[in-house]
């Protein structure tokens, strides 16, 4: 096991669950025992190539196909994520429309193709996202230009490592990584990441937040701070937007940023 690796397992909470796999039997015991309401995330170990390949990719059993979300070939580690709740879905899917909704506003031909969830291969590594984007016109490419993922309890070091990974493993064909932290405190954080002077570095970060009066009485109101969210033209069509044109970076304005609270935490 070389340092990355060691230091991929050690980004996990030293608290999460391990169990060596035994086969889908006991792996179906050990994940019905985490249901419904159990922690996000748990790992199996012990998980050979053939296993992983066997079990959990060339599968008819949607629950194998869906439980994961890393899979590391060197550490025959599989991280197993639990069925996502009701506000990852509604964040999945406002998320989803707030962009495309953005994007109709260039023209037909700016159209995006959604990337649903699933595997991206890279580097010797498997890991599962929420969804991506790629302009219909580049459809046929194995991964998304802009990659996005939504969190309720992952630690910063595991989203950096994630981070890492997708922008520098992928050689540059994922340009583009969005973070969406929904916390419980009727909060969500949206994060970009791209390559900055060589490394991934953040560079935006927009929080949206329920603000309560002093009093019971007194209303609630959503407040946005660093509106509005912006994904990069170049980021998302791979190229510079042409002068005196329509084309321009992709803005999720203040009003589109509470719409997606709203439906979220609805």
């Amino acid at each position: 096991m070389d340092s990355n690796d060691r230091l991929e397992l050690e980004d996990f909470p030293p608290d999460i669950h391990r169990y060596p796999y035994k086969g889908r039997d006991d792996f179906l015991r050990i994940y019905e025992s985490f249901l419904p309401n159990g922690p996000e995330y748990f790992l199996m170990t012990n998980v050979d190539k053939d296993s992983f390949e066997r079990d959990f990719v060339n599968t008819d059993e949607g629950l194998f196909i869906r439980a994961w979300n890393e899979y590391c070939f060197s550490t025959k580690s599989l991280l197993i994520r639990m069925p996502p709740c009701e506000f990852h879905a509604s964040a999945v899917g406002s998320f989803t429309g707030e962009v495309l909704m953005a994007t109709r506003e260039l023209g037909p031909k700016y159209r995006l193709v959604v990337y649903g969830e699933r595997e991206i291969n890279i580097g010797g590594r498997s890991l599962a996202v929420d969804g991506g984007f790629v302009p219909k016109s580049d459809s046929n490419r194995r991964v998304p230009t802009v990659v996005f993922e939504v969190s309720l309890s992952e630690s910063g070091t595991h989203m950096q490592r994630k981070v890492n990974f997708w922008l520098t493993q992928s050689n540059g064909l994922i340009q583009a990584v969005v973070f969406i932290r929904l916390r419980r405190e009727w909060q969500v954080v949206l994060q970009r990441w791209d390559i900055s002077n060589g490394a991934p570095a953040m560079e935006q970060e927009t929080i949206i937040e329920k603000i309560y009066g002093r009093k019971r009485s007194d209303p609630s109101t959503v407040q946005v701070t660093n509106a509005p969210f912006i994904i990069p033209f170049n980021k998302l069509y791979l190229r510079d937007p042409l002068p005196n044109s329509r084309e321009r970076d992709i803005h999720l304005s203040q009003e589109s940023l509470e719409l997606m609270f709203t439906d979220i935490w609805r």
